[in-house]
């Protein structure tokens, strides 16, 4: 059998290319590859980071049966090395798309918080307070989850709703919604999480901001319950010429111990980019990066 690493990287590769050569026969892709270089002076990383989902549809439209197919992954050092896979069997109507297998979590990418510094070894951790804990226990314990989602737009509205269960038996109920209106965008989630141990735990994400083509701004706020240390959230970019983008960031768990970063993105040709960042925190020691990367 081919290796997790081998299998992510085909798959990677394949869905680059999906949209322009696949699109008219009922496949759409979406997602980022990201080679990154980071360093705190004492500790050096290089991991390769893909986030990436395609939609198949059987008979080429937007309605009927189809398969979702998504990869998450992080491919370097200790103990950053690890493949979500995820993969899901769809059917579309007019009242919304229901999917069966193992579907991303509902609240999984509503948060629109760029990652803290660009950093994307410091964007895994704060994925669990924005909706994504479910995949950063499957990347770290290789706790896969299957279930059952909604999803559905009613106008500016977008909505979904999850259940699943994972291998090691923690049930996971989730709903999420956001809202984009003019340059006003607000988004929700709720999680409820049922461990196996006998103990439960519920957690909260909210966020508001403004976005236009030269700025974005926003706040959020997550309360964990048991389950993680409440936390605010802040984020504001800015383009101060075509392609660039200057990001200020700040995740603070607890109200102690505030991650923050700063990032300069550039685009070049379509869809790829370089960027540069730093990321700190009065109990590590700052983190440089510096990476090459294309979102399709």
């Amino acid at each position: 059998m081919q290796s997790p690493n081998t299998l992510f990287r085909v798959a990677m590769f394949a869905m680059a290319f999906a949209p322009a050569t696949v699109e008219a026969q009922g496949i759409t892709a979406s997602g980022t590859v990201e080679l990154e270089y980071s360093s705190d002076g004492n500790t050096d990383f290089t991991l390769l980071y893909g986030d990436a989902d395609m939609s198949y549809s059987f008979d080429g439209s937007d309605r009927g049966l189809g398969l979702d197919l998504g990869l998450t992954g992080y491919l370097g050092d200790d103990p950053f090395n690890d493949v979500a896979v995820f993969g899901a069997l769809t059917y579309s109507t007019d009242f919304g798309k229901f999917s069966f297998g193992m579907p991303r979590n509902a609240s999984s990418g509503m948060s629109r918080m760029p990652v803290i510094g660009g950093t994307q070894i410091v964007g895994f951790a704060q994925k669990a307070f924005l909706g994504d804990l479910p995949l950063t226990n499957y990347l770290a314990n290789d706790d896969p989850f299957a279930g059952l989602r909604y999803d559905g737009e009613f106008g500016a509205v977008k909505a979904a709703a999850s259940v699943h269960r994972s291998r090691s038996d923690t049930d996971l109920v989730d709903a999420a919604l956001s809202y984009t209106g003019g340059f006003l965008f607000a988004g929700g989630s709720l999680q409820y999480l049922d461990f196996d141990n006998g103990t439960d735990g519920t957690i909260i994400h909210g966020e508001v901001g403004a976005a236009t083509d030269f700025y974005e701004a926003g706040i959020g706020v997550t309360t964990g319950d048991t389950t993680l240390p409440d936390a605010w959230q802040a984020w504001a970019m800015y383009r101060p010429v075509d392609k660039l983008d200057l990001t200020a960031t700040v995740l603070d768990p607890d109200g102690t111990s505030a991650i923050w970063g700063l990032s300069a993105k550039y685009g070049v040709m379509q869809g790829g980019y370089v960027q540069g960042g730093v990321s700190d925190s009065k109990n590590a020691d700052a983190r440089w990066d510096v990476s090459v990367g294309f979102n399709f």
